[in-house]
């Protein structure tokens, strides 16, 4: 009987040992983009201070979803640096959007 709760306590503890290394995935995990697409923000951030949505880029973009970098895009795909096919294609606009973009 000792033998068998020694072995529950074991096994116990490794099973809860093993589930400690495992936390949840970064927001941007699943997206082959999240580093290009943070590059293009940064760059444009740094550059535009200001604009709409940077300060709330950075305060939270390691939370942001994919839908928030794309709603970041469609606000300023007209702005220079986001008016070109890369981007479209890099925040998933698809080719329509990028067909009709001007480079």
């Amino acid at each position: 009987m000792h033998k068998l709760i020694s072995a529950a306590s074991i096994a116990a503890l490794l099973a809860a040992a093993s589930l400690a290394g495992i936390h949840p995935a970064h927001a941007g995990a699943s997206r082959p983009n999240f580093d290009k697409q943070n590059q293009y923000i940064n760059t444009y951030c740094n550059k535009f201070r200001g604009a709409d949505q940077c300060n709330d880029w950075r305060a939270g973009h390691t939370n942001w979803t994919s839908e928030q970098y794309r709603n970041f895009y469609r606000r300023h795909e007209n702005d220079k640096e986001f008016a070109t096919r890369e981007a479209a294609a890099l925040f998933g606009e698809g080719l329509g959007a990028a067909d009709t973009v001007q480079d």
